[in-house]
């Protein structure tokens, strides 16, 4: 396990603590399976607009929620010593499926981070970003504002699977 995994719990400690300090604090979160080099840019983009950079990884529980029962093909334990080995990240945290949207806890509530950074392809709801802007404090960037992800997962996922059937005719 990684010196910078950390609950929410504690992370819902801390982060007063930084802003005390007069640190910003921003979060990214996704599933983050199958690292590539789009996932590493919202990253490096992240880590230039705060101080403090914590990443919040979808639990595999989670995965198989939102995105379907074949996923994640890394489970969550080898993606999070992936996130953790990065020096743009220092805190990371395993998201449980009761975060997910709609569900019955709310991230941006309990952690107040002041920037949640996301890519083009983030699915939160416009109504739901103004509701946590202003219940919350929360500020919203999309880092990819206008263009679409230089790489997606379930593209690089689609591609290996033609590359098999290819390889089968």
């Amino acid at each position: 396990m990684s010196k910078c995994l950390l609950t929410i719990d504690h992370l819902s400690e801390l982060i007063p603590y930084f802003k005390s300090k007069g640190y910003s604090v921003a979060l990214t979160h996704g599933a983050f399976d199958l690292f590539h080099s789009g996932h590493l840019e919202l990253i490096k983009r992240t880590n230039s607009i705060a101080d403090i950079v914590i990443v919040g990884l979808e639990s595999d529980d989670s995965m198989c929620i939102y995105k379907n029962i074949n996923r994640p093909i890394v489970d969550q334990f080898n993606r999070e010593e992936i996130l953790a080995s990065l020096v743009e990240v220092d805190y990371t945290f395993i998201k449980p499926p009761e975060y997910l949207i709609g569900r019955s806890r709310n991230i941006y509530d309990e952690l107040k981070p002041d920037f949640v950074t996301h890519g083009a392809d983030f699915g939160m709801p416009k109504n739901l970003y103004d509701k946590a802007e202003q219940e919350y404090g929360v500020k919203f960037i999309n880092l990819f504002e206008g263009s679409e992800p230089p790489y997606r997962t379930s593209k690089i996922i689609q591609q290996i699977q033609n590359s098999i059937l290819d390889s089968l005719m």
